[in-house]
């Protein structure tokens, strides 16, 4: 049993100022502000003195390829070490359409067996395609028509772990292969499309409740320096998405030179959709040995978070959401409770594991940060056990 004193409460009911938080094996069992809190404390409880940091829940990044140097298909323990430094204590790995049907069968299988593992921060398969719009991502060239029997072979081998599934909605086919995933209770998302505002409103009346990084990609630049981007998504479909913004969920990439998604909109989308809609993602990817020598210009050299393909595309990231959230308040100025609610809270509410982890509350698991003002993290607990501490 644990005690946290002394510390900054951040739960979905707002900030406890000295709250205490009391933790027995992996759960959360009491959240108590600091007049009644000292006094309901156990004798028994190890007593852990946040110092007068935050007390956050644990991150939750619902689209991430890999970290450091390795893939989750590759290695799914030392990519989920990396990202539980950055604070990510929920993971949903993002198997991404540039691989063959075989590979994905058999990549499926190396994250569901990891999603068995007691005390593991990988909570669940991200599909992203493979079917998509060729002419939105990088190595496009991999993509296929839908296949029904593809798809459902997916599922079959993946079942109960799948938290989302993107499509492209404009495919031949797409409708009944959204109609599929949403009848398995699967977060349905768009994304990697070129698809007219009317399709993106049909698709999310029948039920897509999440868009794929928005605004990654529209063609962007740095000072002089263009840059390839492929992706998701062009200005006739991020309009229908604000049209429809009270509704949906909205993935950011937000890098530290807003290079996957522009100054203005990153502040567009956090005053129109506001903190109560945006997801920070990290897309995050396996490093380019020397990105520079992949990238245009200097960009690879001066992003130390971003990540080039061998075609000097962009394509993914080298972000923790530690890095990602510090990236989204210099560029929109949030607050620290509204970072919470777009890096655990609205994430976990969009892949249904809301009811386990994404806030401090009774009954979810102890998945708990503390950090600095400036998002520093200096330590994180995973299922109440301690696995990072930072000076």
């Amino acid at each position: 049993m644990k005690a946290f004193i002394n510390g900054t409460v951040i739960t979905p009911g707002g900030m406890i100022e000295n709250g205490v938080l009391i933790t027995k094996g992996d759960k959360i069992i009491q959240v108590l502000d600091q007049g009644e809190g000292r006094a309901q404390i156990p004798k028994e409880a190890e007593t852990i003195d946040a110092e007068g940091l935050f007390i956050g829940p644990g991150y939750v990044d619902i689209h991430c390829h890999g970290g450091g140097e390795k893939a989750f298909h590759q290695d799914p323990e030392a990519a989920g070490l990396h990202h539980l430094h950055g604070g990510t204590t929920s993971v949903c790995v993002s198997l991404a359409y540039t691989f063959s049907h075989e590979e994905l069968l058999e990549y499926t299988k190396v994250i569901v067996d990891s999603c068995k593992k007691p005390g593991t921060n990988i909570a669940g398969i991200h599909f992203e395609g493979p079917y998509i719009n060729p002419a939105f991502g990088s190595n496009s060239r991999l993509t296929r028509s839908i296949n029904p029997l593809e798809y459902k072979e997916l599922y079959d081998q993946a079942k109960g772990f799948i938290r989302q599934w993107t499509i492209a909605p404009e495919l031949d086919g797409a409708s009944d292969y959204a109609d599929f995933i949403l009848s398995k209770g699967i977060t349905l998302a768009l994304g990697h499309t070129g698809a007219s505002p009317d399709t993106i409103y049909q698709f999310i009346d029948k039920g897509a409740s999440v868009i794929t990084h928005l605004f990654d990609a529209m063609g962007c630049h740095l000072g002089n320096e263009s840059v390839k981007v492929t992706g998701m998504i062009q200005d006739t479909v991020s309009d229908a998405v604000f049209a429809v913004g009270d509704r949906v969920y909205s993935e950011i990439i937000c890098d530290s030179l807003a290079v996957h998604v522009k100054p203005a909109n990153l502040k567009m989308a956090y005053r129109c959709m506001g903190p109560e809609r945006i997801i920070l993602v990290t897309d995050s990817t396996i490093t380019c040995p020397n990105p520079a020598d992949f990238s245009e210009g200097d960009i690879g050299r001066s992003a130390p978070d971003l990540n080039f393909n061998e075609a000097g595309e962009l394509s993914g990231s080298k972000l923790t959401m530690e890095m990602a959230a510090k990236n989204f308040v210099k560029y929109t100025g949030a607050s620290i409770s509204e970072i919470v609610k777009m890096a655990s809270e609205n994430p976990a509410k969009a892949v249904r594991l809301f009811d386990r982890v994404g806030s401090l509350e009774v009954g979810k698991l102890a998945n708990i940060l503390l950090f600095d003002g400036d998002l520093s993290i200096r330590k994180v607990y995973l299922e109440g056990k301690l696995v990072v501490t930072r000076e």
